[in-house]
């Protein structure tokens, strides 16, 4: 809930300081300068946490502003379907750059901070690229990739559907879980529709969202050109995204392909190279669509991170257990262990300050509380 208000938050900023962005002025390449204003209210004195709401609002617009402007977005604020349609525009276009933000005047009235900002916006898209900002909105959903691939009735060991796949999914800015590739119930994974053994596999290895694929290559048409015989291959990708824990359906997309190559496996490597980036950027969107749109069976909550000091690597689990166990947690990700320092994200319906109450009364004396970030060090004895 609080991650759908969060992105509510930033939707609703957006809209508010639509009237106070000035026309941007375009420099040689591809890039302009836009002045925004933006304000975020000052909870509890915390004014450093209101100025980074503000400053991501703002940086959010600038990014619209590059991208297109929203036709009529002051009267879609009042729809009830704010979120989807303002997420749809947003997700169902390629990304830009926004860099040299530079905060240029910051006020406070009646409790809310203000700022006006300028800064340099790239008008060339990159395909396929949320960026940390839109992944930490979404609540740094973890992704496992695992598609079956088939040329005729063999199977392929390329794995180019799934290599491809993997890629895009790096480029966008999810985290991505790699699972040994050689583990049998992975092998079997790729194989089976029951999503029951799917959903358990992916709890095993620490996904939020599994994507599952199947790659088919067929139709092995064959001809002499200049005495050598040539393949026509039809390929087709088809891929699926759900959650984890609750096999809810985020989206799907099929993309088929025709190539030609010197054998089958030729024509099909080729196919499947050129099918799985558009599929693989389709679920990228739908995924960030449906999360971040707040859709049934969505991650709840948001990420706190979490950094603990002087802890040995036998506590720095039990505080992993602790939080995987506590009411509310949707999930916990290790994130290392090093120099008796344990990091950790913690995505739940909780604020930070919650967060911190739980691991005061486990052992942990707690230095710092921000928007979403809890540190300390550990005082009991091991």
């Amino acid at each position: 809930m609080l991650k759908l208000l969060k992105v509510l938050c930033v939707f609703f900023v957006m809209a508010s300081c639509l009237a106070h962005a000035a026309d941007g002025i375009k420099p040689k390449g591809g890039w302009k300068t836009v002045q925004v204003e933006s304000h975020a209210t000052i909870y509890d004195g915390a004014k450093n946490t209101a100025r980074k709401h503000a400053r991501t609002a703002a940086v959010q617009y600038a990014l619209e502003e590059a991208i297109g402007p929203l036709v009529g977005i002051t009267s879609r604020v009042r729809e009830s379907n704010l979120v989807s349609t303002l997420a749809d525009k947003i997700f169902s276009q390629a990304t830009g750059i926004v860099k040299d933000f530079k905060i240029t005047r910051e006020w406070v009235e009646d409790g809310t901070l203000y700022i006006s900002a300028a800064c340099r916006v790239s008008e060339v898209a990159l395909d396929g690229v949320l960026g940390p900002v839109m992944i930490d909105t979404l609540g740094n959903p973890r992704i496992m990739i695992l598609i079956d691939e088939r040329i005729g009735d063999k199977p392929s060991f390329s794995s180019i559907t799934e290599s491809e796949t993997l890629k895009v999914f790096e480029k966008a800015g999810y985290a991505i879980v790699k699972p040994p590739s050689t583990a049998s119930d992975i092998s079997a994974a790729r194989k089976s529709r029951d999503m029951n053994f799917l959903k358990e596999i992916a709890k095993k290895y620490g996904a939020d969202v599994l994507v599952r694929g199947e790659a088919y290559a067929s139709s092995f048409a064959r001809q002499k050109i200049e005495g050598i015989d040539i393949y026509g291959v039809n390929s087709r990708v088809q891929l699926t995204a759900v959650l984890s824990n609750t096999g809810y359906n985020l989206g799907s997309d099929s993309v088929e392909k025709k190539t030609k190559g010197i054998s089958a496996e030729d024509g099909a490597v080729k196919g499947f190279r050129a099918a799985s980036p558009a599929a693989a950027r389709n679920i990228v969107y739908k995924i960030a669509y449906a999360l971040a749109s707040g859709l049934e069976g969505a991650i709840p909550g948001r990420t706190v991170n979490v950094k603990i000091t002087g802890v040995s690597s036998r506590n720095a689990q039990d505080i992993n257990v602790l939080l995987q166990e506590a009411d509310g947690v949707t999930s916990v990700y290790f994130r290392g262990y090093s120099d008796r320092t344990v990091t950790l994200d913690v995505i739940s319906d909780k604020p930070a300050e919650e967060v911190a109450a739980l691991l005061s009364d486990n052992g942990v004396e707690v230095d710092t509380i921000a928007f979403d970030i809890v540190e300390g060090h550990w005082i009991s004895e091991d």
